[in-house]
């Protein structure tokens, strides 16, 4: 049973809070013990493609319903609670597979909606890609101390034919005109650090407006939705809202979305990147052979 938190009694949201808390057993037992115990002390991406409002917003199944909600600094330290958890269920995870949809704005123009196959294996840190669209067919491969720390890149389609394997600097400027993160941040790990640091952010700026809604769907999925909206610019980053999707069954952010600062009281605020990962699947134990070059599969290199 979860024990009174004064924070939660002096906001008049205990209640709520520990309604939510109930949400699974498995979770939430481990979340209501870690509240207790807090309260005491990309690359080479295209132009090509039709354009969507966001990543989630393909995947958003909106069906009017009654949902819960927290505003304020209780949504704040909910949010933060549910993202330690998840680190903390991460720090044991060693590989994972997914589909990977990304939309990211650059160089001011807001570019095709990338969706593209993952696999992912953190020792020693190793990516594959392929991409379902646009440019089906299209792989990258970066292993940690190998190819002298470049990006394979396969063409897809008919190009894979007539042009090689190119390789690619994952920090360099060609990267960068493609892909707003180097393909080495990629993962759910590093989603979620970055969540974190940004809750840290809005912690030290009370004027932040922080909203929480349960059961958003997802891809048919059931997520707490978590919006951080900054009335005004602040120095430590360039958005003006801040939106992450923590699912309920797998206990991890599932996707996130930032938005610049609008032109005007009268513009929409723009998108800049919206991540989501769908087909979640953690610890299939990927081997040498789901990043190796020579894989029949991948055609990268011939033996």
């Amino acid at each position: 049973m979860l024990g009174r938190l004064p924070f939660f009694a002096a906001r008049g949201d205990e209640t709520r809070f520990a309604r939510l808390l109930g949400r699974g057993p498995r979770f939430f037992s481990y979340v209501g013990v870690t509240a207790v115990a807090l309260w005491a002390g990309t690359l080479l991406g295209t132009s090509d493609g039709p354009r969507v409002a966001s990543a989630v917003a393909v995947a958003l199944n909106e069906e009017p319903r009654e949902t819960e909600s927290l505003s304020g600094p209780a949504a704040l330290e909910f949010c933060r609670l549910l993202l330690h958890h998840a680190e903390h269920q991460l720090a044991d995870v060693r590989d994972l597979m997914a589909v990977f949809h990304k939309l990211e704005r650059i160089d001011g123009q807001l570019q095709a909606l990338n969706i593209m196959d993952l696999k992912v294996r953190r020792q020693p840190l190793s990516i594959y890609m392929r991409w379902r669209e646009p440019h089906a067919g299209r792989q990258i491969l970066w292993r940690e101390g190998q190819d002298d720390e470049q990006v394979l890149v396969r063409a897809g389609g008919w190009r894979a034919r007539v042009v090689p394997v190119l390789k690619v600097d994952p920090d360099g400027q060609r990267a960068r005109e493609y892909s707003r993160r180097p393909v080495t941040q990629i993962g759910i790990w590093n989603m979620n650090a970055r969540m974190l640091r940004y809750l840290d952010i809005a912690d030290g700026h009370p004027e932040v407006v922080v909203r929480m809604e349960q059961d958003v769907r997802l891809a048919e999925r059931p997520c707490f939705k978590f919006s951080f909206v900054h009335p005004h610019r602040v120095a430590e980053h360039d958005y003006q809202r801040i939106q992450i999707y923590v699912d309920y069954d797998l206990q991890i952010p599932i996707a996130c979305e930032l938005y610049g600062f609008a032109e005007d009281a009268q513009s929409p605020e723009p998108l800049v990147e919206s991540y989501l990962f769908t087909e979640v699947a953690l610890d299939v134990g990927l081997t040498d052979e789901d990043f190796s070059p020579v894989n029949p599969r991948y055609a990268f290199r011939s033996e």
